[in-house]
């Protein structure tokens, strides 16, 4: 049975406002652009407004004044732990919109919602369009921070920044500080439980005094839901007020005048300024040169943020910029770029927030903050102090993944395991907790996330007998909060046997313990350096963990779980609800770690949440992220031979298992045998580097590798915080192929097929990035910057930087113009023979080798660059 709570909200303000009711739908119905009156039981909805208090409605054609005027205005879903609650909003620019601060934030101070559990908003959507009862005409849903950039309690007012520049296509209101005369006509237009934009208050007016105590006093009748609303002038066409409280109970209603807020509130003053709104209004162009024909024009691109690592918490890379297109991208040209000052690999992506971009570099983990207002200026510099000696244990490489960022905080994994939290303005430390130890071999090479008031992040260090496990510290002040190991009791991995499911079915007591031989587990590896993912709807965060050790199978028999294995955690207490391993006894070191991107695919006949990741061992795997249910296991690279493929029948006993190919098996082999011609190698057919998704192609855009190794296990014992690998490798291009190292291509999810592939030199260790002007962008280890086009994989723009590219790339708007930004640095385990200087085939894991030419195409050096149209 659903659970729909009715509160009723206290608004503040300094009159006696009236009560006005609320309600909540169930958590699993975010992400819906359309609602059910079902879903709002006992509530009063307007899905037949023509009937709706006897108001005449005089025209809902596309083309009517309030119908265009309700354009900008649509439903806030208000996501917290416990329930959904509906508000309005309106857009005032195309980068912000207007609420009540008693929606956002302000949710979380109502005693009675406080009461029934409510601790934290997850996430905000906005939903635009034509809809009502189970119809959707042309409605859109867009991402809402749900951090305000400016909120004021006792005017009930907040900004809020919206992704996705929906003003696009719904354009925005202006605001205006006209006040009200008695008796003034009013509108008051859109509403989030029924027909949303097309609801016009046509014949309310203000009341007698129209404006009393800082409130204008309006005949508008109200219902839940309705807060946020937009006041309007009829005659100028602008905003004059907030709607602040009411009830349909009470004839007198309450606003916030414009006139007031503007007097506070230096974003809304900037937008109405003069000028500003003249450009608004017509939506300037800018002049594009083209030295080959007539000059064209392009639109302003709104300021843009790039918030977390993938871009998202879905880990899709992907933005809705568009300025940059097929028709203009080989114009790009280098805006500005500022160098690290630091050699090694530069993996990893910047942040862009509020004008403001953030890089790490490699050890020893400098941390710069740079105005994108004046071209990269260096507004200040965190440079931590580390002891040195964590280097050795630094597995491939000093690099590090990334930072992160929540509610004015940058938080950054420093290489001796530390977490810092940095203040974003300043750069000044506010708090710092060891989450390892690097005498055991632990290092931090892996971006965190921030979850609500939770940092999550892993460890790094599997080569050195480690446990793995991801932790979660309290944003505030950085107390742990939960930790959950990849092996061992269940009590330490945070599973409950008959509530944790594998392929849908419950993991049963000591379902780790079981999979390993005496105490092994103990320095079992499994570590989570890679990236993560969360599902705010689910409150699921999606991780992998990395290779059991040691590398030499023989020494650890069974499945080893849950090393090789996809995890989904309940995001405030670590709970598992379920888990995939996808290489079980993991004989080749293919860790796990690789991004999750969440989207929603549809397949077979439905459309189903997914979870999408290309695995190290080279197959893709599609999964149910609600359920861990198996959808698609198909090979990425078609040079794979360890395995012919997985067991896809959910009634077979080896359902979800791999059939591994025995003459490539190392196990059978046995030790001291050197298994040649395996495929692909322990650096996987895809590394750390994570691919993109684009929701208009559909398609998924994927870095790869593309070579072979021979593989010679050996016998080794354990000494903490000594390299615990046991094993010597040999790596190679793939045997009978085009004869280079890399393929990026273009992925079909739902038929587990590829769809193009463009042939690389090298492995492709960089990220990608696919834009909606059907634009992919990514970097290769010889320096080329490189931008195809998304339908068939046709190059249109390659710029040689520097040095090698092993960072992944963003884009951000930003003074009206469209910008892509990539981190370039040769290094990681791809550059390992540059970065560290080692020249021994063998060494680096036998990457040394594979790369013994890197050194005539490119050198290294740390840098940022940045383009730019002309």
């Amino acid at each position: 049975m659903r659970i729909i709570l009715s509160i009723v909200l206290i608004l503040v303000g300094t009159v006696a406002a009236s009560a006005q009711d609320i309600v909540g739908f169930p958590r699993s119905d975010f992400g819906n652009v359309v609602l059910s009156s079902k879903q709002f039981a006992g509530a009063e909805l307007e899905t037949h407004i023509g009937n709706y208090n006897n108001e005449p409605i005089s025209n809902y054609d596309p083309k009517s004044v309030f119908s265009r005027l309700g354009g900008p205005v649509g439903r806030l879903d208000i996501l917290t732990n416990i329930q959904i609650f509906p508000c309005t909003g309106f857009l005032v620019s195309p980068k912000y919109l207007v609420t009540n601060y008693h929606c956002v934030p302000g949710i979380l101070e109502i005693p009675k919602v406080k009461a029934a559990g409510v601790k934290r908003i997850d996430a905000v959507q906005f939903v635009l369009g034509y809809t009502q009862e189970g119809v959707s005409e042309s409605a859109k849903q867009f991402t809402v921070s749900p951090h305000p950039v400016e909120t004021n309690k006792e005017l009930d007012y907040a900004i809020l920044e919206v992704l996705g520049n929906p003003s696009k296509a719904f354009g925005h209101l202006q605001i205006a500080s006209i006040e009200p005369y008695q008796n003034s006509p009013l509108w008051i237009i859109g509403h989030p439980l029924g027909e949303a934009q097309r609801i016009s208050r046509e014949q309310c007016k203000s009341g007698k005094p129209a404006v009393s105590n800082g409130r204008l006093r309006h005949t508008c009748d109200t219902l839940p839901g309705n807060s946020g609303s937009p006041v309007i002038d009829p005659d100028s066409k602008t905003v004059i007020a907030l709607h602040h409280a009411g009830s349909k109970r009470n004839s007198i209603n309450y606003a916030v005048p414009f006139s007031e807020i503007l007097k506070v509130s230096p974003i809304l003053r900037e937008l109405t300024n003069e000028e500003v709104a003249r450009n608004n209004a017509r939506v300037a162009d800018l002049a594009l040169s083209n030295p080959s024909g007539p000059a064209t024009t392009r639109s302003a691109v709104p300021d843009t943020e790039w918030l977390h690592p993938g871009g998202d918490y879905q880990q899709t890379r992907y933005s809705d910029l568009d300025q940059i297109d097929r028709s203009n991208v080989g114009s790009l040209r280098i805006a500005w770029s500022v160098s690290t000052g630091v050699l090694r690999g530069h993996e990893g992506a910047p942040l862009v927030v509020d004008s403001m971009m953030y890089i790490v570099t490699p050890f020893p983990n400098n941390v710069m903050a740079l105005d994108l207002k004046n071209q990269g200026r260096v507004v200040w510099k965190y440079t931590p102090r580390q002891d040195p000696s964590v280097i050795p244990v630094m597995c491939c490489d000093t690099v590090n993944r990334g930072l992160a960022y929540a509610d004015g905080t940058i938080f950054l994994h420093q290489a001796d395991t530390n977490l810092v939290a940095l203040d974003a303005r300043t750069g000044k430390q506010l708090w710092r907790v060891a989450n390892g130890d690097p005498r055991r071999g632990e290092s931090g090479t892996n971006a965190p996330m921030v979850v609500g008031d939770k940092v999550i992040v892993g460890i790094s260090g599997g080569e050195f007998g480690l446990r793995g496990h991801v932790t979660a510290y309290s944003a505030r002040d950085g107390r742990r909060l939960w930790r959950a190991y990849s092996a061992g009791p269940d009590s330490d991995m945070k599973f409950d046997p008959r509530r944790t499911t594998n392929l849908g079915k419950p993991v049963g007591r000591d379902s780790s313990l079981r999979s390993w031989r005496g105490d092994q587990w103990k320095i079992g590896g499994g570590t989570a350096w890679g990236w993560f993912s969360y599902d705010p709807e689910l409150n699921l965060i999606y991780y992998g963990s990395g290779n059991p050790s040691t590398w030499n199978p023989s020494q650890r028999p069974g499945d080893n779980k849950w090393a090789a294995s996809i995890f989904a955690r309940d995001a405030d207490t670590g709970l598992a609800k379920w888990v995939y391993q996808m290489t079980p006894h993991d004989e080749w070191s293919y860790d796990g770690v690789n991004e999750m991107i969440l989207a929603d695919i549809e397949i077979g006949g439905g459309l189903r949440k997914a979870l999408v990741h290309f695995d190290k061992n080279g197959v893709a795997f599609t999964l149910d992220r609600k359920s861990g249910e198996l959808l698609v296991a198909e090979k990425f690279d078609p040079t794979v031979n360890w395995t012919t493929g997985y067991e896809m029948d959910p009634s077979k006993r080896n359902y979800g298992r791999p059939y591994v190919v025995s003459r490539n098996s190392v196990d059978k082999n046995g030790e001291d045998v050197n298994s040649k011609n395996i495929c692909p190698t322990s650096a996987g057919a895809k590394n750390q580097g994570p691919a993109a998704y684009s929701p208009k192609t559909g398609v998924f855009y994927v870095p790869t590798n593309h070579m072979c190794m021979d593989f010679e296990p050996f016998r080794v014992s354990y000494t903490s915080g000594q390299p615990y690998v046991g094993a010597t490798l040999s790596m190679y291009p793939a045997p009978n192929s085009h004869g280079g190292r890399g393929n990026f291509i273009a992925w079909d999810a739902a038929q587990g097929r590829i769809i193009w592939s463009k042939p690389e030199d090298f492995a492709v260790w960089s990220g990608a990035l696919v834009t909606a002007g059907d634009i992919v962008f990514y970097g290769t280890l010889d320096g080329y910057f490189k931008a195809l086009d998304t339908t068939d994989g046709n190059q249109l723009f390659s710029h040689r930087v520097s040095s090698g590219i092993i960072g992944n790339p963003i884009t951000y708007g930003a003074n009206g113009k469209q910008y892509v930004a990539i981190l370039s640095g040769v290094g990681g385990w791809a550059g390992i023979g540059l970065a560290a200087g080692l020249t021994n085939p063998t060494d680096g894991l036998g990457m040394v080798g594979a790369n013994a030419d890197l050194q005539q195409h490119t050198s290294l050096g740390g840098q940022l660059v940045v383009f730019e149209l002309p």
